[in-house]
């Protein structure tokens, strides 16, 4: 997927705040908080075809590196406010990502979206394609539950009372200054 790393030290010690308010209401459900150091916005979901689907990526991403930096200079358009909470039928728990501004946002969606279609190429099939199969919504996730947890508990849902006194904070600003690549399964025949 590529995603945006969240690293402003405020919006991460805010997002923790909610990860012990969950944990402390049920520690089985620590185990389905997200480590600090992965806190991210997803920008689009990605499938990579083998080692070769990987190479593709990887060019993908050299090729999108200049327009992305040019875009990260505006670094009063390329600030996002992390402001309350919200779920994913009460088995994600995430924290709403208000971009500072909407053109400069979209636009950067888009630049991902051109550079995947590129990448895709003529192939079939597609060394890279884009699996984003719901409605974009710009979010960070706090918190989901396992499959493992919920079998444990006997429930796939994060009672909302786990997290309620955090429902209106403002976690602060992340500038978007950077853009990841990151590979969800290493089974890529290398």
């Amino acid at each position: 997927f590529l995603a945006v790393r969240i690293t402003d030290p405020e919006v991460v010690s805010n997002l923790r705040l909610v990860q012990e308010s969950i944990a402390t209401h049920e520690p089985i459900l620590g185990q389905c908080c997200m480590r600090p150091n992965l806190f991210h916005l997803t920008i689009g979901m990605l499938r990579l075809e083998g080692a070769e689907g990987l190479v593709a990526a990887r060019a993908m991403m050299d090729r999108l590196r200049p327009v992305v930096e040019e875009m990260f200079r505006d670094k009063d358009s390329s600030t996002l406010e992390i402001n309350g909470l919200s779920n994913f039928g009460q088995r994600v728990v995430y924290a709403n990502v208000l971009p500072k501004s909407d053109l400069w946002f979209n636009a950067l969606v888009d630049a991902c979206k051109e550079a995947v279609n590129t990448a895709a190429g003529n192939t079939m099939p597609p060394m890279v394609k884009s699996t984003n199969s719901f409605e974009f919504l710009p979010h960070i996730t706090i918190a989901k539950v396992s499959r493992p947890v919920a079998r444990l508990r006997r429930s796939r849902f994060i009672p909302s009372a786990a997290y309620s006194d955090h429902n209106q904070l403002n976690f602060g600003r992340q500038v978007v200054d950077n853009l990841h690549l990151c590979v969800i399964e290493q089974d890529l025949g290398l």
